[in-house]
Formats: structure tokens, C-alpha cells, sequence
């Protein structure tokens, strides 16, 4: 050492009780390993649900997509009946159900349907709009269902 002097030099046995470290450490070790086993638990059950979830939307799916399809197949097969089974009809009337149900509460694919028996009962095509229209009103107006509503619709424009 510069400008300096060496007093001596040791060896220095240090020996430290660990046994307290080592108890808090087991005990830490043992409280993560009853967490991971209870987060383990949950992800389990998470994803249980989550499928059970993911499984009941998709089914919900399926049964909203065969209702509206059963309804185009039902307007098209009355219009169909009366030679008005035009693609041009069929996308026009879709397009009508379509802007009623934006700002109704009643879906498209109920709007079809009664929009199919009163084809059936002898509205033509082009009329079939307002007669919808019409019932929802008065579905609205005397709170009663759509389908009372446009079957007496259907029933006074036909005489």
C-alpha cells in the first residue's frame, strides 16, 4: 500500500446459523407450492367454464342461424307458390326485414316469417312491407304480439 502500513494479516472462521433461514425457507417453498396447486385448481375450473361458455355461444350460433335460414326458406317457398320467387324480390324483402329490425325489437328472422304467412293468406310481394310495418304498429299500439297483429292486418287488407 502506497504511503501506508500492513498491521498484520488473519484468517477469520465465520460460521453462521442458518437454521432459522432455512425453516422460513421450507415454509415459503411450502406456501407456493399450495398456491400453484390452488392456481392450478383454477385455470382447471376456468377453463371448464370457459369452454362450457365457448360451447353454449356456438350453440346459441348454430340456433340463431337455423331460425333465420327456416325463415328464408319459408318466405321464399310462399312467394315461390305465387310466382313472385324472384332473387330480386327475395334480397328486397330480406333488405326490408333487415331496416324494420334496426329499429324494432322484433328480429329479422321473425319479420320473414310473418312476412311468409301473410304472402300465404294472399299479400302479394309488393305489399308486404307496409302490412309488416302496419302490424308492428299495431303489435305496438294495443300490446299485443306480432303475429296477431299481422294476421289481422293481413285479414282486413284482404277484405
Amino acid at each position: 500500500m502506497a504511503g501506508g502500513f500492513v498491521l498484520g494479516k488473519g484468517f477469520v472462521d465465520m460460521d453462521i446459523n442458518d437454521k432459522g433461514l432455512n425453516k422460513g425457507l421450507s415454509k415459503a417453498n411450502k406456501r407456493m407450492k399450495k398456491f400453484e396447486a390452488g392456481l392450478n385448481k383454477f385455470v382447471k375450473r376456468t377453463a371448464i367454464i370457459g369452454g362450457a361458455a365457448i360451447a353454449g355461444i356456438g350453440a346459441w350460433a348454430i340456433k340463431v342461424a337455423a331460425e333465420q335460414e327456416r325463415a328464408e326458406n319459408m318466405l321464399k317457398a310462399a312467394l315461390d307458390k305465387a310466382n313472385e320467387g324472384t332473387a330480386e324480390n327475395i334480397k328486397l324483402l330480406g333488405e326490408q326485414a333487415a331496416a324494420i329490425q334496426k329499429v324494432t325489437t322484433y328480429g329479422d328472422e321473425e319479420i320473414l316469417m310473418h312476412m311468409a304467412t301473410a304472402r300465404n293468406m294472399g299479400i302479394e310481394a309488393a305489399q308486404l312491407d307496409k302490412v309488416t310495418r302496419a302490424a308492428i304498429g299495431l303489435a305496438k299500439t294495443y300490446n299485443t304480439d306480432l303475429k296477431t297483429a299481422m294476421l289481422l292486418i293481413t285479414r282486413a287488407n284482404m277484405g
